[in-house]
């Protein structure tokens, strides 16, 4: 069977007034072990692989 891989992601905004904004965001990664290609394992299963958290602040300043 081969690798399978499955990412999600989560975004959020919020907006304070139309020159100030704050991003949040997280991504995660999944990876499918299969029992058969890998020894040790008692059942298939997915596990997290990689995960990645962000944060922006966005201002406009006038000159």
């Amino acid at each position: 069977m081969p690798p399978y891989f499955v990412s999600l992601m989560r975004f959020e905004t919020y907006r304070t007034n139309p020159f100030t904004v704050f991003y949040l965001g997280s991504s995660s990664g999944y990876e499918y072990f299969d029992r058969n290609d890998y020894a040790g394992l008692n059942d298939s299963q997915w596990k997290l692989s990689e995960q990645h958290f962000f944060a922006k602040f966005q201002y406009l300043f006038r000159i």
